[in-house]
């Protein structure tokens, strides 16, 4: 679907990040409502809502050893966060007495779309929610997938080295 509007040859990567140590044997393992609350805790820039309700955990699992995964996406590939919400993520569930090491996934497949929120999300600010119906809408917004897909670009550059980039 979004792979139509980015440039030949462009991929979207997924991305890892980590956070925490392994509990020692032995140690209560924490609840999901615990780790839950703490997703709760992170919110898109975008919008004020948290990304728990905006659906964009895809995935959450805890082991019996106390360790986590999550996958999780945006709500745009070009989301100025992509290489910083992930680790915000492992983060805040790290931060959870009883939670070992975590390892958070980013994930384009399959991209989100606003029918993943939940009816608390879409009982939010309506000048958020539609911000997100552009987000969402690439194929009536082609203007903003370009955006997108040159912050993609100029972030992914960033990141290999193949260019400097200056916040002036």
């Amino acid at each position: 679907m979004l792979n139509e509007y980015l440039p030949a040859g462009a991929q979207r990567e997924e991305f890892t990040a980590t956070a925490g140590e392994a509990l020692a044997p032995g140690t209560p393992v924490a609840a999901e409502s615990e780790v839950i609350a703490a997703l709760h805790t992170v919110y898109d820039p975008e919008i004020p809502v948290d990304i728990y309700e905006l659906g964009l955990i895809y995935e959450l699992d805890i082991a019996e050893t106390g360790d986590v995964a999550v996958v999780m996406s945006l709500t745009a590939p070009g989301c100025p966060v992509a290489g910083e919400m992930p680790g915000q993520v492992a983060e805040a569930v790290a931060g959870v007495a009883g939670i070992g090491q975590v390892e958070v996934r980013l994930t384009w497949d399959p991209p989100w779309t606003p029918g993943r929120m939940t009816e608390d999300a879409e009982d939010g600010d309506p000048d958020a929610l539609e911000r997100l119906a552009v987000l969402s809408g690439v194929r009536e917004f082609p203007v903003r997938v370009k955006c997108a897909t040159l912050a993609w670009h100029t972030m992914n550059a960033a990141v290999s080295g193949e260019t400097e980039v200056s916040t002036e």
